[in-house]
């Protein structure tokens, strides 16, 4: 006989639901505060894509419905290629239905914009991925590009001399390096590239959050 849960179980349950909802409310705020002045250095150093020109897209995307990127892109890059270049970000390891979501976005981003698409998830999580990044049904094939930053070196970040790409560093690879050697660079790193005190407070608060998906 299958036991009901008790009212404090309940309560605790939501607690958690609302725990974990707020988080990564925290991140996405973070992505997209950061977001113009992060995202050159990921496109370059991560993607290994050279742009010479760029256009930043409307993130919603409508056609007969809406949907919101993260970051939307019109590019051509130094060989002369132009198309779409499409990123989201995501924190939870068990979003079952993200091949779908990235299949909706190349669709209308294609309709509305007559280029290629490049599609990329980067994922912010410690826990291996385990949503599909394949659609394979007979007469169609679907495929998006899934990166998960703890296979990116820290060392990546550290070299940048933006702080919004430094505080990255902690959800990266730290290689041999204790996690305390490497946020200890990353404070340094803060404070000598920030304009101000202020502004260094900011990025060292999102650190901490940030750091959140570590453990």
């Amino acid at each position: 006989m299958k036991r009901k849960k008790s009212e404090n179980e309940n309560c605790s349950s939501a607690e958690s639901g609302k725990t974990k909802g707020s988080e990564i409310h925290q991140y996405d705020k973070i992505w997209r505060e950061n977001l113009r002045a992060a995202l050159p250095g990921i496109i370059d150093k991560i993607l290994n894509i050279k742009i010479a020109e760029s256009e930043s897209l409307p993130d919603k995307i409508q056609v007969t419905w809406q949907r919101e990127t993260d970051a939307l892109w019109k590019v051509t890059d130094i060989y002369g290629s132009r198309f779409i270049l499409h990123i989201e970000m995501q924190v939870s390891e068990k979003e079952i239905d993200m091949a779908n979501r990235m299949l909706a976005y190349r669709a209308m981003a294609r309709q509305i914009y007559r280029l290629p698409v490049k599609q990329y998830v980067f994922y912010l999580g410690k826990a291996e991925p385990s949503f599909p990044t394949i659609i394979d049904e007979p007469g169609f094939y679907f495929e998006y590009q899934l990166i998960s930053f703890k296979d990116i070196p820290s060392s990546l970040f550290l070299a940048s001399d933006r702080p919004e790409e430094q505080i990255l560093a902690a959800l990266g690879n730290y290689g041999v390096e204790k996690p305390e050697a490497v946020l200890q660079k990353i404070l340094n790193k803060v404070h000598e590239t920030s304009e101000s005190g202020l502004s260094a407070n900011k990025y060292l608060q999102q650190l901490r959050v940030l750091v959140q998906l570590r453990k």
